[in-house]
């Protein structure tokens, strides 16, 4: 565990060469950890290598193709590339390819909402902020709090966005109250103001 949090605060420093030799030293005790691979994909992609990161894990697939923790690697890779109409499609199908594999895992139905939600967003495509709350909602039923507070209040804020992005302002005020009482700090000063922006909305609309 302090091995996983030298490379999350690393790779908020943007150390990105620093973090990824730690995400590979977590990988390195426990090759199942999750959160390991999707921080050594972040490093790769912040480093402008999305589609070497990509490489690797397909190449992973081919060799273990119903390994639902592999698919899900080439499916978040894929969430990284450009151009997004492309890429975002393939992620689509890894992920679901994870999900029917592992139904059970928190972030390829993470991952999946985040897709469903650009998709709508970046190409309007219809049920997409739908698609993406669901996906949100049961990747929080599936999060252990305990275990991974930081991601319970990263899915308490998406689901809010997606009930945003909706227009149910009622049930994202909810789900922005709780992101704030989780009392997580944000990593990204810009994300947190449009948060601010969106519950002080959805509050004043909500009444």
């Amino acid at each position: 565990r302090t091995l996983l949090a030298k490379a999350d605060e690393e790779f908020r420093l943007r150390d990105y060469r620093l973090a990824r030799k730690s995400y590979r030293a977590v990988l390195a005790v426990d090759a199942r950890e999750v959160r390991g691979h999707r921080g050594l994909i972040a490093c790769y992609a912040a480093a402008g290598e999305a589609d070497r990161v990509s490489a690797i894990y397909e190449d992973e697939a081919s060799k273990t193709p119903e390994d639902p923790l592999i698919r899900y690697g080439v499916g978040l890779a894929y969430t990284y590339r450009v151009p997004e109409d492309k890429w975002l499609a393939k992620a689509e199908q890894e992920l679901k390819r994870a999900v029917f594999l592992d139904d059970a895992a928190v972030f390829p139905h993470q991952t999946l909402g985040f897709v469903y939600e650009k998709q709508e967003e970046l190409f309007g495509e219809k049920g997409g902020f739908e698609r993406a709350a669901d996906q949100y909602l049961l990747a929080l039923s599936l999060n252990d709090l305990r275990d991974d507070y930081r991601n319970e209040a990263d899915l308490l804020l998406n689901v809010g966005n997606a009930f945003y992005n909706l227009e149910n302002y009622r049930r994202a005020y909810e789900f922005y109250t709780r992101r704030e009482k989780a009392g997580v700090h944000f990593d990204v000063a810009g994300r947190e103001l449009v948060y601010l922006e969106r519950i002080a909305k959805s509050a004043f609309e909500s009444n």
